[in-house]
């Protein structure tokens, strides 16, 4: 025996199970190559500043080094030039001791 019965729905009881997962995928696909590319900008940037920042120290120490070298005296120069550190020889005192 056949029923008549007929059950009414309404809009929000009806859940729909076709096309939500699409949507999912694409939301996924797009945060991922957004935090890909944001990381890559980001990697970019530093990259960038980095190599400015090295050029520039480079530049530097490139001007230093054009200048008068120091020269560096032996222990036996200095005893020969100031006839082995005698008293009349002096010129002055520092940190360091007599000069």
């Amino acid at each position: 025996m056949l029923s008549n019965r007929h059950t009414e729905f309404s809009y929000s009881d009806f859940t729909p199970t076709v096309g939500t997962r699409r949507k999912k995928k694409k939301s996924g696909l797009i945060v991922g190559i957004a935090v890909a590319l944001g990381s890559l900008g980001l990697i970019l940037i530093f990259l960038i500043l980095h190599l400015r920042i090295k050029r520039d120290n480079d530049d530097a120490e490139v001007l230093l080094g054009i200048g008068p070298k120091l020269k560096i005296f032996s222990d036996a120069e200095l005893r020969s030039a100031t006839e082995d550190f005698d008293r009349p020889n002096k010129l002055g005192q520092g940190g360091f001791g007599p000069l």
